[in-house]
Order: C-alpha cells, then structure tokens, then sequence
C-alpha cells in the first residue's frame, strides 16, 4: 500500500537515483516498479572486516575449524529455522549451533534434546563472529527472499562458506562447490555433501571465499562506488 501512496503523489519523481543492495533486489524492482533503469545502481553493502581481524580469535592464517555448522538469525518461519532443525535431527553425526531468537524459540528449543543441536539467545557479534571462524559452514535456510542477509557477509568475511538455495540473491553472493553449497530443496544429504567437500578442499574454500568477499564486498570498494555515483548526480544537477 506504501508503494501505490507514494507513487499516486508522484513522490518517486523526487528521487534522483536509486541505490540497491544486490542486483536480485534491483531487477526485482525494475520488474514490478515503474522505477526507469538509468535510476538505479547496485552497491553490495559491507560488514566491518576490522573487528574480525582486531579479534583475538582471528587469524590471518588458517583458523584450525571445529565440527559443526552455525546458523545465525531469527526464529520465524520464513527464516527456515524449523526445516533446518528437521535435517539435522535426523544427523547424529553432525553438529548445529544455533543462534538466535523469535516467536518460534519455545518449539526451536524443543530440538535441544538431540545431543548434536545447541540452541542459544543472541550473543555478543564478536562471540558470533568467534563461532563463524571456527564452523564447516554458516546455513542459511530462508524461504523467503532475502536482500543480503549480513550473516551472510560476515561468514564471507571470517572465510567460512556459506550454504544456501539456490535462488535470490545466493545466486549472485555464492559460487556453488567453491564458496558455499546451493541447493534446491534442503535434505540431509545436501549438509552431508557440505560436510565432505569443505573438511577436504577446506584450505582452498577458505581463501576462496575471503577473495570473494574482498573482491566484491570489501568496504573500499562500496566507498568508491558510493563516491563515483555521488559526483556523476552532482555533474549532472
């Protein structure tokens, strides 16, 4: 409703350009808004990459990894926490920690009884970030469309890959076998395979997902861009 108040007042001719996230999140809007295509950029956001290297867990060399994987984010059902915790219940062998909080925390909790499940409340980012450092894989099970999840970021940041389906914007963030795992439907043979090609190519994964973030997220280069676009609209006034 939003959208149809704003664009019956002509509010968006006010706007000189449009700043997106991911190009998933731009082309959506060109779809289904009347926004024209020389009004639009995309500029990956960042995470603050400092931090993780100030933290004393952090190590520009190899961090040894520990056995299990991490999901981070809200206990809701389009978040995909639920199905998420149905894959793992059925693999003994394979740790999850979860961290987080919702209006699903009371059945999420319910899964704390199988011996390779850990649920907890929300931490401290740099005790989060302590544990992406140190995961298989960051999982992030949404079924809903995400813009560009800041975990996602920060697990490229720390160098751990990440698992995700195969639609929105993982298309664009991961490559598939080399910084993280796409899938189509999530099973657990999808957290098996993970398992088994991140623990072998664990060295080359971890520097290829780090020069992805670099390459693609890294501050500099939002600045740069941000910095361009910012001279070019003010040429054109």
């Amino acid at each position: 409703m939003g959208y149809y108040y704003h664009l019956l007042l002509s509010n968006y001719n006010l706007i000189d350009h449009y700043i997106f996230p991911s190009n998933f999140i731009r082309n959506y809007h060109l779809k289904y808004t009347n926004i024209p295509q020389s009004k639009v950029s995309t500029i990956y956001t960042f995470t603050d990459i400092h931090k993780i290297k100030n933290s004393k867990k952090y190590s520009k060399s190899i961090v040894k990894k520990k056995d299990y994987f991490i999901y981070c984010g809200q206990f809701t059902e389009q978040k995909g926490i639920m199905s998420l915790l149905k894959v793992f219940s059925k693999l003994p062998n394979l740790k999850l920690v979860a961290f987080g909080d919702g209006p699903l925390a009371k059945e999420v909790y319910k899964y704390a009884k199988y011996a390779n499940i850990e649920i907890r409340r929300w931490q401290k980012r740099s005790i989060i970030k302590a544990y992406l450092q140190r995961a298989i894989a960051t999982i992030i099970p949404s079924l809903w469309f995400d813009v560009l999840p800041n975990i996602l970021l920060e697990s490229l940041a720390c160098k751990t890959p990440v698992i995700a389906p195969k639609k929105g914007v993982f298309l664009e963030t991961i490559t598939d076998g080399k910084t993280g795992l796409l899938y189509q439907n999530l099973t657990p043979d999808v957290i098996i395979q993970a398992q088994k090609v991140f623990k072998i190519n664990s060295v080359n994964i971890k520097q290829q997902v780090y020069n992805n973030y670099i390459s693609k997220h890294h501050e500099d280069i939002h600045y740069k861009k941000l910095l361009k676009l910012y001279r070019s609209l003010k040429t054109v006034k």
